[in-house]
């Protein structure tokens, strides 16, 4: 079955209508989405650029929620559980840019 085929089979015939507020910030969510993967790109600087577009938009809390629920409807990605041992490696997240080290005495 095709998305919308299943999305029918779940959710009924009767979609509720979407108000054109958030029509517009759905259709926002696909380019949000592509630059969230450029490095330095936060939600609050697309939200920024979201209220430029739409001054009576949704605010920053409500934003994220939102584009949090529909991420989770239209990113379903297939998973694994990973075992590790406690404290055995260390994993970062970091959204900058990449640390570098410079030696003083030889620059």
């Amino acid at each position: 079955m095709n998305d919308l085929e299943l999305e029918s089979l779940f959710l009924g015939q009767n979609k509720p209508e979407l108000s054109p507020k958030l029509t517009s910030l759905y259709s926002f969510f696909p380019f949000m989405e592509k630059q969230l993967k450029k490095v330095g790109m936060t939600r609050e600087l697309l939200w920024l650029d979201y209220k430029s577009k739409y001054p009576e938009g949704y605010q920053l809390s409500y934003f994220c929620e939102l584009y949090y629920r529909w991420s989770q409807r239209t990113n379903i990605k297939p998973t694994m559980h990973i075992d590790h041992k406690a404290g055995d490696k260390m994993y970062i997240d970091y959204v900058g840019q990449k640390l570098s080290i410079i030696d003083k005495e030889s620059g």
